[in-house]
């Protein structure tokens, strides 16, 4: 019922993409949905094209463009995929679909995962939104880093919501993800302001120093007898 609302933001997002470097403004992920059958998840594009590098892309990964950037932090790259859940290949909520890599390493898992639809957001989306960056942050290796810190965590919560989900539930779920760029945002200023308190601090106690050495060293030097 929302998707026409949808077509006009998905629009200019399409034209941003192809403006901001060239490819195709499309990226289609291959994906395990229900019932263990594959599709093409889509995104919107957000990595340079033609440039080959790890499955898993850890923050600051120069592959990313910038406009990607502002799409993955705002979750609009994820808008394409209304049309995945109008073919009735994904729902609203539901355990985010993974690669079949991961997949297949923790197989007797999702065994009980695929019993339900994968969706565009879901609980593991919404607990591991700030946490996935920073796990992956100065890994060697994005895609063992992920699957050995990062889906352990993300399992067992699409373990939990596949077997007690609720509408009540979904529609916090909902509530939450609609609040993840704000919290984000809020995150970011909180971070920013930290690091400008240590340096302000660490001012402080250089120039604290540096007076004391200067008060000593003009005692010391002043006329004597």
């Amino acid at each position: 019922m929302l998707a026409p609302l949808l077509v006009l933001p998905a629009l200019l997002m399409a034209l941003l993409v192809f403006l901001d470097s060239p490819g195709p403004v499309i990226y289609r992920a291959r994906r395990i949905g229900m019932g263990g059958v594959r599709f093409e998840m889509l995104k919107f594009r957000t990595m340079r094209s033609g440039i080959a590098g790890a499955a898993v892309s850890a923050p600051g990964d120069p592959r990313v463009t910038p406009l990607g950037r502002l799409l993955r932090a705002s979750r609009l790259d994820e808008l394409p995929q209304v049309w995945n859940v109008v073919r009735g290949e994904m729902s609203v909520v539901g355990p985010r679909p993974e690669d079949e890599e991961f997949v297949d390493a923790y197989r007797a898992d999702y065994e009980r995962i695929l019993a339900v639809p994968p969706g565009l957001t879901g609980p593991s989306q919404v607990r591991f939104a700030a946490a996935e960056a920073r796990l992956l942050s100065h890994s060697e290796d994005p895609a063992r880093h992920y699957a050995e810190r990062v889906m352990p965590g993300k399992v067992a919560l699409d373990l939990e919501y596949a077997r007690s989900h609720t509408l009540t539930g979904d529609l916090a779920i909902i509530g939450a993800t609609m609040l993840l760029p704000f919290r984000q945002l809020v995150a970011r200023l909180a971070r920013a302001f930290e690091a400008q308190r240590r340096h302000r601090s660490a001012y402080a106690l250089s120039a604290g120093i540096g007076l004391v050495l200067l008060v000593t060293f003009a005692l010391s030097s002043g006329p004597t007898g």
